[in-house]
């Protein structure tokens, strides 16, 4: 055998070792403890607005938002516009189906969307809260002048 081969086996021989002790150093050298999450997405309760009109700050968005920086990352909050011709209580559905714990209703269109489909929240667990000229069965209130993190806070009971 050559003294090139030789040098060659010697070396991926030892690259080889190297290899396993790191492979094996990695796996077992974590104590047996999970690593923590980079994420708390899955773990955070989600809160809902729905808007009758696209791209509008409001005070109930605002208001959400506060919730959720005050939450340390147990809330995550998202926006959405009900489309102008969408199926109302398809639409509340589709929030449900998106494990929105809260929906939050701002404005009349809205609120009358949440109006539909007060069961199927019901059924999943979902709390819906009015900010409309008018109250909506089976939804918690607040007046559109009166919306802020506290008041909104106020009117949600706690999940347990």
């Amino acid at each position: 055998m050559s003294r090139r081969r030789k040098i060659a086996l010697v070396g991926g021989g030892g690259v080889g070792v190297v290899g396993l002790a790191v492979g094996g150093w990695l796996l077992f050298a974590g104590g047996g403890s999970p690593p923590e999450p980079v994420s708390h997405v899955a773990a955070a309760d989600r809160a809902c607005l729905l808007g009758s009109s696209a791209g509008v700050h409001s005070p109930a968005w605002t208001a959400l938002q506060d919730m959720a920086q005050r939450s340390g990352g147990k809330l995550i909050v998202q926006r959405f516009a009900l489309p102008p011709k969408a199926d109302p209580a398809a639409y509340v559905g589709t929030l449900v189906g998106l494990h929105c714990r809260t929906v939050v209703a701002d404005g009349d269109e809205a609120a009358a969307a949440v109006a539909t489909a007060p069961k199927t929240g019901k059924d999943a667990g979902v709390r819906f809260v009015v900010v409309a000229g008018h109250r909506v069965a089976g939804a918690a209130y607040l007046p559109p002048g009166g919306v802020s993190a506290a008041a909104l806070e106020g009117v949600l009971e706690p999940h347990g």
